[in-house]
């Protein structure tokens, strides 16, 4: 049985380009010349998409450290971002998807949401310790006060984005992976 590389054009698209190289090799007295191909603009798209990705993660520390002026918040979003990531890319795996551009149109969406609750997080517990509170104190009660306003946004993102996994039909095939990505 045959199994593309991933399950992907780029995995298709190599391993076509190796069965025929070896065709090639075994039969010379055949030329064989690309006439079209599809996946240059789908790694195009990839790649620019993940360079978003990287500057919109690089310019989401910038801005948190420009208005907070602290080192220590500005580090605390930036592992926010891969440490949000890393378990999503695990469900992905798990469930077979690949990183195509459904899942990171998801990816690109929620990141940005999730830098939003970084940021207002943040502030509010800076605020507390610009009250003069312990570190720990001003993380509790920040928390405290709009923990449930964040968790509030998170569901509610998971109540909009989660029904398109279970749409029928094409749109469902496609927005699957989106669903449960952005839900992730």
């Amino acid at each position: 049985a045959y199994r593309p590389n991933g399950y992907s054009d780029a995995g298709v698209d190599s391993d076509l380009v190796t069965a025929v190289a070896a065709f090639a090799d075994s039969h010379p007295e055949i030329s064989i010349t690309r006439a079209y191909t599809t996946v240059t603009p789908i790694i195009s798209n990839y790649d620019s998409s993940m360079e978003m990705l990287y500057e919109g993660a690089f310019l989401a520390v910038v801005v948190v450290f420009a208005f907070l002026r602290n080192w220590r918040a500005t580090i605390l979003s930036a592992v926010a971002l891969p440490l949000s990531i890393i378990p999503t890319f695990l469900v992905m795996y798990f469930l077979g998807y690949s990183l195509n551009m459904v899942s990171l149109l998801s990816l690109s969406l929620v990141v940005g949401i999730l830098v939003d609750d970084a940021i207002v997080e943040i502030e509010n517990i800076a605020r507390h310790l610009r009250m003069g509170k312990k570190p720990y104190d001003a993380a509790m009660e920040a928390a405290a006060e709009i923990g449930m306003a964040v968790i509030a946004t998170t569901f509610t993102l998971v109540a909009v984005f989660l029904p398109t996994a279970f749409m029928s039909g094409i749109p469902g095939l496609i927005f699957r992976q989106f669903g449960i990505t952005a839900s992730v």
